[in-house]
């Protein structure tokens, strides 16, 4: 639950938002994107008719509030939101670079060193690769799941 006067890190939120499958763009206009400017985080999380802004005075939000996303004029203000990820597992980028490590380890087998090199290189850059929603598994011990982000 992220609400109004309290500290919450835009750069950790941010890290949250990518790691439950929302988007960047710039503006957003549907319904899993977001957008970071300066001081300014919008969101769209699922169960809102209309997108979100965030604004931070340093790690404090200083106000939320929902916005029509063709005027970006305010059309609410809140003293809190809940930001549920939208898709089942919440996976950050240190899990892909964990999972390349285990993966290198898992499957040594020169027949099996170009599917892993296609997909370690994407992962230890911390980024999805196809498939990853299968594979991610190997990293039992730490577990990755859905869950509020806020």
């Amino acid at each position: 639950m992220l609400r109004r006067d309290e500290d919450s890190a835009p750069e950790e939120l941010v890290d949250k938002l990518v790691a439950g499958g929302y988007v960047r763009e710039d503006p957003i206009g549907a319904i899993g994107e977001f957008s970071m400017r300066g001081g300014i985080l919008d969101v769209w999380p699922p169960g809102y008719d209309a997108p979100v802004r965030i604004e931070f005075f340093g790690d404090t939000v200083d106000s939320i509030r929902e916005f029509d996303p063709e005027t970006q004029l305010s059309t609410a203000q809140l003293a809190q939101i809940e930001i549920a990820p939208m898709r089942e597992l919440v996976v950050r980028s240190a899990d892909f670079r964990a999972w390349a490590a285990r993966a290198r380890e898992r499957w040594r087998d020169a027949r099996f060193a170009r599917s892993v090199r296609d997909r370690t290189d994407f992962a230890d850059e911390g980024e999805e690769f196809a498939g990853w929603e299968w594979l991610i598994s190997i990293n039992r011990d730490h577990q990755c799941e859905a869950s509020l982000i806020i």
